[in-house]
């Protein structure tokens, strides 16, 4: 049986190539994953003004709040002008490629105003150390880059 190629297989191949290609787009697409920068993202950005409220407050700290990195830990020191004991928040190390990565704990202080934390739980990369806390008068927010 001899095959005749003429306009209309051409454009049948086409039509085809087209929708199979298309096919396999819409697939690849759907198996990817999308992480979004946090799940609670829209009343996040409702209450903004809040956060540029404590960011304001930090800005009119004498002493800001610092890190120290070694082999196996990370020191956060916060200002001395606090008392530790009044001093409560959280503090979230926000992975920068997956959220689900994302680690958040609550503030405990030693007396001498700092917290410890292991390297050994984090995954290498970067990091936002996002600061939230207040001395119970008023609300602090800060954001430190780290690589780990």
């Amino acid at each position: 049986m001899k095959f005749n190629f003429n306009w209309g297989t051409g454009i049948l191949i086409v039509i085809i190539l087209f929708v199979g290609i298309m096919v396999s787009i819409i697939i690849f697409s759907m198996n990817q994953q999308v992480n979004l920068v946090s799940p609670d993202y829209y009343p996040k950005g409702i209450d903004y003004d809040k956060q540029i409220l404590k960011e304001r407050n930090l800005i009119a700290l004498k002493e800001k709040v610092s890190y120290k990195k070694s082999m196996d830990s990370l020191i956060i020191f916060f200002p001395k002008e606090f008392d530790s004991k009044t001093i409560s928040g959280t503090i979230q190390f926000y992975y920068i490629t997956n959220f689900e990565k994302d680690i958040r704990q609550n503030l405990n202080l030693t007396k001498d105003h700092n917290q410890a934390f292991l390297l050994g739980k984090f995954e290498k990369g970067r990091y936002i150390l996002k600061l939230d806390w207040t001395d119970g008068l008023k609300e602090y927010y800060q954001e430190i880059d780290l690589n780990l």
